[in-house]
């Protein structure tokens, strides 16, 4: 048996509410949330599939044998080589170096900013 609101009551017209029906709205919140959930889970999936293709790459570089020289100071990027993979981020790194500050100068400019040297 409910009990009756009386006029002090929060929430008056609750107990008229009928909880029980099935409405469009309820079929298209169960819907976003199905939604929502499929797209949880599978950005989960992909995420670990990430981890696992970048491990799976990247294994033959951490079993190699490392040559620091190698590795800072080579221009040469071959990992996929049959013969003899070389992994060196020289390149990488002077055009990291080069276009870095460049682009900050053309991003400050292109917002406003003209206290900058470049």
């Amino acid at each position: 048996m409910r009990p009756e609101p009386d006029e002090t009551s929060a929430a008056p017209g609750l107990y008229d509410l009928d909880f029980d029906r099935r409405d469009s709205r309820w079929f298209v919140d169960k819907a976003v949330q199905v939604i929502v959930f499929i797209g949880g889970i599978s950005a989960i999936i992909f995420i670990i599939g990430i981890f696992v293709f970048i491990t799976r790459e990247g294994l033959g570089f951490l079993t190699a044998e490392f040559e620091f020289k190698e590795f800072f100071f080579s221009p040469l990027w071959r990992p996929t080589s049959e013969v003899e993979p070389t992994y060196g981020i020289l390149a990488l790194i002077a055009g990291t170096a080069s276009d870095g500050p460049r682009d900050a100068c053309r991003c400050a400019i292109l917002t406003g900013c003209r206290d900058l040297h470049c």
